[in-house]
């Protein structure tokens, strides 16, 4: 697309939406099109501008479910930081890409807790906790804390 403007997107949406009318097969290229084109060029925009874009295309150009799930499938990895934005932001998750933001949050959560853990196994390590106490209040294994040794 040539326009920085990002209410082209929403022109071009409504175009592609008439274009496709009774064909699903079309609007669902059309909409993948789009989507990608607007989380690549996320930098642009700040992320609720880039949430509500994608959220009114995603009400607008309805596809079928089995394509939305293929789209999901799709798309998936043009979504990049996006997911890590989304939580700072008020406006809903489109429907189409909130099972992969909420995937992608959740992995998120779990390396945060991951990293949190490996923090207060090595808080622990320098006060000279036996091996038995850390294990215990951190649920580590034996392997993942020598391994927190070695990187000391």
């Amino acid at each position: 697309m040539q326009s920085d403007n990002p209410f082209a997107y929403v022109v071009l949406a409504g175009i592609y939406t008439i274009k496709s009318k009774n064909n699903a097969s079309k609007r669902y290229q059309f909409k993948r099109r789009l989507f990608a084109l607007i989380l690549k060029d996320q930098e642009k925009n700040a992320t609720e501008y880039v949430n509500a874009l994608l959220y009114f295309i995603d009400y607008l150009m309805k596809i079928p479910k089995e394509m939305t799930e293929k789209l999901q499938k799709d798309i998936k990895p043009v979504i990049g930081k996006e997911a890590n934005d989304m939580d700072k932001q008020t406006y809903p998750d489109p429907p189409t890409l909130k099972p992969i933001f909420d995937e992608l949050r959740e992995k998120g959560k779990e390396a945060g807790k991951s990293e949190r853990t490996r923090e207060i196994a090595e808080k622990m390590l320098k006060k000279d906790f036996s091996v038995e106490e850390i294990l215990e209040v951190t649920n580590l294994t034996e392997i993942e804390l020598e391994d927190i040794k070695g990187q000391m």
